[in-house]
């Protein structure tokens, strides 16, 4: 690790809110992750990665196939793509296995000090049958080397 990295902080937190739907037998957790560099440097391309069990919650939202970047991407008055992106093209299966989502910026992302970034607008949902224990979602920001956790943790456990 260099020096620089050595200095890194990012704080990050989940914005949420929970739909408990008793006649589709489903939780839906709609969210935001918002995070910002607390280091005096700037901070360039920071990833995203975020956990979510039992792996067969369908993570979904405003984050895009890399497959489908260039034909759905959103793009800004300047003609920059802007948004997020999954970055393993077989993102699907491999959430599949181990719940594990890898998301990365679609165009260069700088954080500055003190100026808070969003991953905004996605959701998470599972059927109530597909509950053996509790819904669990949490994630770090990654900076070069450095993983920095999210700080409040997601968890919604249903008694029948």
């Amino acid at each position: 690790m260099s020096s620089t990295e050595a200095n890194h902080y990012v704080e990050a937190l989940f914005q949420q809110s929970i739909d408990v739907d008793l006649e589709l037998k489903r939780i839906t957790v709609y969210a935001n992750l918002l995070f910002r560099s607390l280091s005096r440097e700037t901070i360039q391309d920071p990833a995203v990665t975020l956990q979510i069990t039992p792996t067969t919650a369908l993570l979904s939202g405003k984050i895009l196939s890399p497959d489908l970047v260039q034909a759905v991407g959103v793009y800004t008055r300047s003609g920059k793509q802007t948004g997020w992106k999954f970055t393993d093209k077989d993102w699907f299966k491999q959430a599949r296995v181990d719940g594990t989502y890898h998301i990365e910026s679609i165009e260069p992302r700088t954080l500055h000090p003190g100026v808070w970034v969003e991953l905004k607008e996605w959701q998470v949902e599972i059927d109530f049958d597909a509950l053996d224990g509790p819904l669990n979602i949490q994630g770090y920001i990654e900076v070069g080397e450095q993983k920095f956790p999210i700080m409040n943790p997601i968890q919604v456990h249903l008694s029948q």
